[in-house]
């Protein structure tokens, strides 16, 4: 009995070891992320910041288009909350006709 109870002492100080390290690990992260402006540097490279320059010169270009863009925009905030599944839910059926599908 005693050897179980020094097993589990052993397994449970490892767990809060274990435990410690996740918690400096993520405040780390969390504080990288913040102070390297991580944001923002995604933005850049995925071309989202571009994207918005554009259209905020465009409205202000062109007044009367401000309304269309307004709705592309709203399209596009739409097409980006499309969760994966609502994807996958049409791949199973794709493919699977004969004279769908062209040879090179």
């Amino acid at each position: 009995m005693q050897e179980i109870l020094t097993e589990l002492e052993f397994y449970h100080g490892l767990f809060l070891l274990c435990l410690a390290g996740a918690v400096v690990s993520a405040a780390g992260a969390a504080a990288v992320f913040f102070r390297a402006d991580t944001r923002r540097a995604l933005e850049y490279l995925t071309g989202r910041k571009a994207k918005k320059e554009i259209r905020r010169l465009e409205k202000e270009a062109d007044p009367d288009r401000a309304a269309e863009l307004l709705a592309g925009e709203e399209a596009e905030r739409k097409r980006e909350e499309r969760t994966e599944e609502e994807f996958t839910e049409f791949l199973p059926g794709m493919g699977k006709r004969k004279g769908d599908r062209k040879d090179c």
